[in-house]
């Protein structure tokens, strides 16, 4: 990468400022880098900001810390967006006030050097706050300054890919409950309960230990086998997928590329959304002159940004009648000066981040603010063909394919929850989790079909073996679907309006509102009837347990074997090869636990 930075300055207005501070991204500790001109960055910074240290593991935890901090700010602007921390000491465990056993990441220390960094203007933040009185607030922001990223890219010669992984150092067993808090929704005039996840910390038992052994197993196992994802013209994606999903994966090393082919060649008339194309032309930047960035400030505040699109054209795209081509700008021999000259994965990188933009800017017409950003998720959620898209081919690696488990509700008898977390492919739709390879060879994706009905029933003592969702007209079966999911995890009370707005965000339209989602409600109860008393009463995390214990048997089943399952919460995937075992094993580990067979597709 050219080490030229030219800024280019404008001035936006509240509105756009906050909308750019709605796409922020969670902080991580996992984020981490080995590379050595990524610690000199650090080392320099750590001088600059200039503490005094008595002691010296105090220093080296500051380091560590101050190493996590700089990453973040990286990734944040690779992937243009500001980063969400908290700044409230009750966010942080009570024991020492760190995470995930961490002893680098304590409130203290955090809330120090993100103050050194401010002050000596490396980083800029929109403070969050907590009103006591109104039971509102909102979660910090932070970002790089030009400076930082001067110094990130002229000085040390920070590359956009391979500088940043995924920790594998996970803690193996996690515990952790959740916590309302109330805080007031200006939008609907309204209190409501706010859920937070807090962590907590137990004591070693022969069962977190025997826990932790199996898992050990898998991720040593895992480390050696191949996992990738070759995408076709063909296949099947979202737009947040490309622009979410794969370009972060891809900037925090969860994904490693591989190979991919934009289309620059045939004519794209706007087949990614049905359209001629009919916007205004939108070149891209050429990097003859090296890496451009464009700093937008509002007020005293200021972020900066990898500069793609002509910076005369930063305002929304007005779509009346039909949505604007994205890809017509391929055609452009900029798109291929550029890939001549840094390569196919910068190339990508670039339009992927293109991609983000455009989609960004985007506006809908709709009744009101609130429709409209309804109408913009369900774009980001609509099912394309990659070639839609402009590109021909994709494949990258899964780095990121270790697991975890996590166990809910602060049960020091590990009784609730205790699902496989962890790896980047249970992030992806399963249209995209279809072309996954393992080892070069072909998979399959195997699952228990209406898993947690069907354990209401054996748990019974009742045999079931009908679709659990077949109620009403054919076409209504998706929605029961929905209804089932909700009836496990919810209760009663709130089921209606989370039915409603499930239905809504998927884009199925549904007639009557929410007074006949209770009608279909009590529908599906009359159609389970022998479970009634079962359902809308939360009991998601119990049966969560049961179905996280025949997953461990699967999978030190399947590692007994010297294969590999991935998980994917109620279904496996594995090498076609694989698939008759792994039938077997799956029927076999179901009646273990609960002593009838499944329905396994």
């Amino acid at each position: 990468m050219n080490t030229t930075i030219e800024t280019k300055n404008y001035k936006i207005n509240k509105t756009r400022f906050d909308d750019w501070l709605n796409t922020a991204i969670w902080f991580s500790i996992w984020h981490v880098s080995d590379k050595k001109h990524v610690k000199d960055a650090r080392d320099f910074i750590f001088k600059d900001i200039g503490e005094k240290y008595q002691l010296s593991r105090t220093k080296t935890e500051d380091k560590r810390m101050l190493l996590t901090i700089l990453i973040n700010l990286w990734v944040g602007f690779c992937t243009g967006s500001p980063v969400m921390i908290f700044r409230d000491k009750n966010r942080y465990t009570q024991k020492k006030r760190k995470a995930f056993g961490r002893t680098f990441y304590q409130y203290d220390r955090t809330i120090r050097l993100l103050d050194r960094l401010c002050l000596k203007k490396y980083l800029q933040q929109k403070k969050g706050y907590h009103d006591k009185e109104k039971k509102s607030g909102k979660i910090t922001r932070i970002w790089g300054t030009e400076k930082l990223l001067r110094l990130f890219i002229e000085e040390y010669d920070f590359s956009l890919f391979d500088d940043v992984y995924q920790d594998k150092n996970v803690p193996l067993v996690q515990l952790n409950h959740k916590e309302i808090e109330e805080v007031f929704d200006k939008k609907n005039n309204k209190w409501i309960g706010k859920e937070n996840t807090v962590l907590d910390e137990f004591d070693d038992t022969d069962l977190t230990l025997s826990m932790e052994w199996n898992l050990r197993r898998y991720n040593a196992l895992a480390k050696n086998q191949t996992v990738r994802i070759k995408m076709l013209g063909e296949d099947l994606v979202k737009p947040k997928i490309l622009s979410e999903t794969i370009l972060g994966g891809l900037i925090t090393g969860s994904i490693s590329f591989i190979d991919s082919e934009l289309d620059y060649k045939d004519p794209i008339e706007n087949q990614c959304y049905d359209d001629k194309f009919t916007g205004p032309v939108l070149p891209v930047f050429s990097h003859e002159s090296g890496l451009q960035i464009s700093q937008f400030s509002y007020g005293k505040h200021s972020y900066s940004t990898i500069s793609i699109l002509n910076q005369d054209f930063i305002e929304q795209i007005n779509i009346d009648s039909s949505l604007i081509s994205i890809t017509h700008t391929l055609h452009s021999l900029q798109w291929q000066g550029i890939e001549q000259k840094y390569g196919k994965k910068h190339v990508l990188f670039l339009y992927l981040f293109w991609l983000k933009k455009m989609f960004n800017l985007i506006k809908v017409n709709g009744r009101d603010k609130k429709d409209r950003e309804h109408k913009k998720y369900l774009l980001m959620k609509q099912m394309r063909s990659l070639k839609d898209f402009g590109i021909k081919h994709l494949e990258f690696e899964i780095n990121k394919k270790y697991l975890h488990r996590v166990f809910n509700e602060g049960s020091t008898d590990f009784d609730k929850g205790g699902r496989f977390w962890g790896p980047f492919y249970q992030g992806i739709h399963k249209e995209i989790r279809d072309c996954i390879c393992i080892n070069g060879n072909e998979t399959v994706e195997v699952d228990f079909s209406g898993m947690h009905i069907r354990m209401l029933y054996h748990r019974q003592g009742m045999e079931y073996t009908k679709d659990p969702y077949a109620i009403g007209r054919k076409e209504e079966r998706t929605k029961y679907k929905f209804v089932s999911l909700i009836s496990i995890n919810a209760e009663r009370g709130e089921a209606s309006g989370a039915i409603f707005n499930k239905l809504k965000r998927e884009g199925i339209q549904h007639w009557g509102g929410k007074g006949s989602i209770k009608k279909m409600m009590d529908a599906f109860m009359d159609y389970h009837g022998p479970i009634r008393d079962d359902l809308f009463k939360a009991r998601g995390i119990g049966l969560q347990n049961q179905d996280s214990q025949i997953m461990e048997g699967i999978l030190m089943r399947l590692l007994d074997n010297g294969i590999v399952g991935l998980p994917v919460h109620d279904s496996i995937i594995v090498e076609a090869e694989h698939y008759n075992l792994l039938w077997k094993i799956m029927m076999e580990e179901y009646k273990a636990v609960m002593e009838f067979e499944p329905i396994v597709k």
